[in-house]
């Protein structure tokens, strides 16, 4: 799925994809400091950042629920 992110200039951030790339120059323009330039960069479904994201809240979500359905209980060799 296409999608869009901000580059700031002289940085790495890239923290949002946005749906569209009007919503994406919007949001850029609320954060920017007077001083700031950026690009709106689109990206297609194989965007790494967005994929290593994904990854990461999956791993938090399986914590998260490991931790819902199993409570604090310890193996019992411990």
């Amino acid at each position: 799925m296409n999608h869009y992110h901000i580059r700031w200039a002289g940085s790495k951030i890239d923290w949002q994809a946005f749906q569209t790339k009007d919503e994406a120059v919007a949001e850029a323009e609320h954060l920017k400091r007077p001083d700031e330039n950026y690009n709106i960069e689109e990206r297609n479904g194989n965007c790494e950042g967005c994929l290593c994201r994904m990854r990461n809240t999956r791993s938090r979500d399986a914590d998260r629920n490991t931790q819902k359905v199993f409570g604090n209980i310890t193996h019992p060799s411990t």
